[in-house]
């Protein structure tokens, strides 16, 4: 017969299980706080935000208490679980804001280079950051190389060299974060050969495709390169952002197969981002296979648009070749485009740029039921293989 507990074995028994529960353990990062003397508790904070995601271990939450951390440049690198993951944030109900270093070449994020991140996710596995102010970075706000379950939710990146978040890796979510100033590098087009995005993905440091990403009602704007961007990815879910007054492109998919974008709203307002090179404001949203020589071709294929509002652009949904791509699947098939709206589009509301002989045809592609206004050039839909396409 099992004997009940005393009162205080119970409550004991209690507290040990709901330690046992609590797989967070807090460490704090403070402007007051010592690098050299403190341990990491809220009575003695570390000061730099480096020494706490230097030695960070799974299960540990790092919270920066309120304030502005200047010449930030910090790294991430931790295998934790999704049972014990490591989550970095602002300190409840007030707003930690880092800044990236200064005196330092700026530069763009590539697969060998995380570009001066401010925070740099390395080869890391169930990482959280949230509710932080990123800016004035000279390379990338938030980058991530070869990562695994990494979710960047409801922060402000801003003013940033390069793309202000973004990079590659598997089961990756960006939600809720505020984009904006960012691909400083082309600032009223000073660059001519390449531009990043407010939040786009690479390919992985082996030139495999990144998978499984998610962008989820966000807002990206006033960016001086595409806004949201799903370049090499396997697996791509874009779904309730606002993306709008960017350059170039608004939401741009490329070498990517297996994507949805649905609901989201891409507008352009003025004309303070127009690339004076076409005489055109942003895209709404593009598509392509551009030639890059060190990835993997993805074709393009397996693309879901629905329910998009498409306002105030030159071209609301249009396909263009890259001619550098001379593979033979450098084309387009299984796109389904249904249940959009676009008004008030400049030229072509929708354009599928043709693909010519020698190349595999597009085929099985669906357009139904869209709303499209005639815009200002009395242009409605101009498919450029119309055997490829089934519509009504």
């Amino acid at each position: 017969m099992q004997k009940n507990l005393s009162p205080t074995l119970l409550i004991l028994a209690l507290l040990i299980g709901a330690c046992s529960a609590d797989n967070s353990k807090p460490v704090y990062v403070a402007q007051t706080g010592n690098d050299d003397t403190g341990t990491g508790t809220i009575t003695q904070p570390f000061q730099s935000v480096e020494k706490a995601l230097s030695q960070v271990k799974p299960g540990e939450t790092v919270y920066l208490r309120g304030g502005r951390y200047p010449a930030v440049q910090a790294r991430i690198n931790v295998q934790a679980t999704a049972a014990k993951p490591v989550i970095v944030a602002s300190y409840p109900g007030e707003k930690a804001v880092l800044e990236g270093k200064t005196g330092v070449t700026k530069g763009d994020c590539n697969i060998s280079n995380h570009g001066n991140a401010v925070i740099h996710i390395d080869r890391s596995s169930h990482v959280k950051i949230q509710n932080l102010e990123i800016s004035s970075s000279p390379g990338c706000g938030i980058n991530l190389t070869d990562s695994d379950s990494v979710t960047v939710s409801g922060n402000k990146i801003h003013s940033t060299w390069s793309r202000g978040l973004g990079g590659s890796g598997s089961n990756l979510t960006f939600e809720k974060n505020e984009v904006f100033n960012c691909v400083l590098q082309n600032e009223n087009e000073s660059t001519t050969s390449f531009w990043s995005g407010g939040i786009a993905t690479w390919s992985r440091t082996n030139g495999t495709p990144s998978q499984n990403v998610t962008w989820k009602e966000n807002w990206v704007h006033d960016c001086w390169g595409e806004g949201l961007s799903a370049l090499l990815v396997e697996g791509a879910h874009i779904e309730g952002n606002r993306v709008g007054d960017n350059y170039s492109v608004n939401i741009y998919v490329d070498h990517s197969r297996d994507v949805k974008i649905l609901n989201n709203t891409s507008y352009v307002t003025d004309n303070r981002h127009m690339r004076t090179d076409q005489m055109t404001n942003a895209y709404g949203l593009s598509m392509a296979s551009e030639y890059y020589p060190q990835t993997s071709n993805i074709p393009l294929e397996r693309v879901q648009i629905s329910g998009n509002l498409f306002q105030g652009m030159h071209y609301g949904i249009v396909y263009w070749r890259d001619s550098r791509n001379q593979s033979f699947n450098n084309t387009y098939r299984d796109i389904s485009i249904t249940g959009n709206t676009l008004k008030g589009i400049v030229d072509i509301p929708i354009l599928f740029k043709p693909v010519p002989g020698g190349y595999e045809a597009p085929s099985r592609n669906t357009m139904t039921g869209n709303t499209v206004k005639t815009s200002r050039a009395g242009q409605t839909v101009v498919l450029g293989n119309p055997s490829g396409w089934t519509t009504n």
